[in-house]
């Protein structure tokens, strides 16, 4: 005997969105940003996208994955300080796509202070000093 069976799927693969953590603050440019991602019929790609804070995309990388479960991992150098809003968006085999239900932050703050040592001089001293003067200034 033999026959056909169709499945009908319309739920979408839950995205789980892992790192870097939600409100997360770092001076390091380059950022992994992980994962999961299940499904009863099985996964077909995921999207990783990353906005500006103007809301312009200034990520777009999508992957092929196969399997009931899986995990990525992309890793993007971004681009100049600013607060980034990131999600993956993610499709199974049947065509059900969607994105974690809310996007997460990342703060790059890159820029060191600028630091203007006003006392001491840089020269020679016969005497210890015990004093230092200075100003800074940051930006962000």
């Amino acid at each position: 005997m033999s026959g056909t069976f169709n499945i009908t799927d319309t739920t979408p693969p839950p995205v789980y969105l892992k790192a870097p953590s939600n409100g997360t603050l770092t001076r390091n440019a380059t950022q992994y940003f992980a994962a999961n991602f299940t499904d009863n019929v099985g996964i077909k790609n995921v999207s990783l996208y990353i906005w500006n804070s103007s809301n312009s995309v200034i990520n777009l990388t999508t992957s092929i994955l196969t399997g009931m479960a899986n995990i990525s991992n992309i890793s993007v150098t971004l681009p100049y300080d600013n607060i980034f809003r990131w999600n993956y968006y993610a499709c199974d085999n049947m065509s059900n796509c969607i994105f974690n239900s809310t996007n997460w932050t990342l703060t790059y703050d890159g820029t060191p202070p600028a630091i203007n040592i006003t006392y001491p001089l840089n020269t020679t001293y016969s005497i210890n000093v015990r004093w230092l003067n200075y100003t800074y200034s940051y930006t962000n």
